[in-house]
């Protein structure tokens, strides 16, 4: 029931493998994600949605970042289904590995989540990644960049005060 996007992980065509998953919802859309994972199955049998085992809920605009239950290969992907839990909006997902391409896609999105001012869900996205991925290359900027927005002032609305925005 419902709107489920499928995806399948697989390694990049220049050898990168990835071994996680990123999913950046819009402001107030919750995704729920299960993986089915052809590892000790038969890679030919179709995967029914019985088959899904949950993998990660997120809250509201909650970006959601979670290791992949297996190691994709180009015959064996990782099946992915998304939907969600609550509100509506599109989102974007980015498979993710230890390489420079994962380090630099993640650092794009924190950028993105700056410049929407969700400063909360950029170290949130930070900290999972340099969690996941510590071999990384891009490990250190991206939390030099996560230390940048800790130090930055709250964004002030005009008109804004203690007590909501002025009439």
């Amino acid at each position: 029931g419902g709107d489920v996007d499928t995806f399948a992980v697989e390694p990049h065509d220049r050898g990168a493998v990835p071994d996680a998953v990123l999913l950046v919802p819009q402001r107030g859309l919750a995704l729920e994600v299960a993986a089915w994972a052809a590892q000790g199955r038969d890679p030919t049998a179709p995967a029914s949605a019985a088959d899904f085992a949950p993998l990660a809920l997120g809250d509201p605009g909650q970006p959601v970042l979670a290791r992949l239950p297996g190691i994709p290969s180009s015959s064996t992907p990782v099946l992915l289904r998304v939907k969600a839990a609550s509100g509506e909006g599109s989102y974007r997902v980015v498979a993710l590995g230890p390489g420079a391409d994962s380090g630099n896609a993640v650092l794009g999105q924190l950028r993105g989540l700056q410049a929407d001012e969700r400063v909360d869900d950029a170290l949130l996205l930070a900290a999972g990644f340099a969690h996941l991925e510590p071999s990384s290359p891009a490990r250190a900027e991206v939390l030099r960049l996560a230390a940048r927005l800790l130090e930055s002032p709250p964004v002030k609305k005009k008109g804004a005060s203690p007590g909501g925005p002025t009439p």
